[in-house]
């Protein structure tokens, strides 16, 4: 009988093993299940009754504007670095903002990275791409950057698509 009871708890120890190494490596995949967050960084508030928000009218893109943060001072000196955020939509790139996308040319594109300051780390312009961008637009934007004289190192592409 002890035979049995010793292979026995062999094998429970194995399963609740196994067990927890499934359930963590499901909770890598899973991220949204769980106890949740607590803190400011989990709030969330609605603008809207419906979920649906209006954005404001599309206007002429003019150049970049230089963003402050709230939490700066008068007394902290301000970097004031400027990265632009472009989304590639099909056969259409559009200039992101907090609010609006804004559709632009490649060229006009290029101007005003070539203008802008870019963030800590260099980055002048952030790309991102959606699931039906085409490559013909990416290369075209590609072209447009390295005649404007923006350097490789001063973009970022996006490497997953985004919605």
């Amino acid at each position: 009988m002890t035979s049995w009871y010793k292979r026995l708890r062999n094998v429970a120890g194995m399963a609740l093993i196994l067990g927890v190494a499934i359930g963590i490596w499901l909770a890598d995949w899973f991220q949204g299940l769980g106890t949740g967050k607590s803190g400011p960084s989990s709030l969330q508030v609605s603008l809207g009754t419906d979920g649906a928000s209006e954005l404001p009218a599309r206007e002429e893109i003019g150049p970049p504007t230089r963003m402050v943060s709230e939490s700066t001072t008068k007394d902290e000196p301000t970097t004031g670095a400027i990265e632009l955020t472009a989304i590639i939509d099909g056969r259409e790139i559009f200039l992101k903002n907090s609010l609006e996308e804004s559709p632009i040319s490649a060229a006009q594109l290029a101007g005003l990275v070539r203008e802008a300051d870019g963030n800590e780390d260099g980055i002048r312009l952030r790309i991102l791409r959606r699931r039906s961008s085409r490559v013909s637009t990416e290369t075209e934007l590609q072209d447009a950057l390295r005649e404007a004289g923006v350097p490789d190192a001063a973009v970022f592409w996006a490497p997953t698509p985004v919605d």
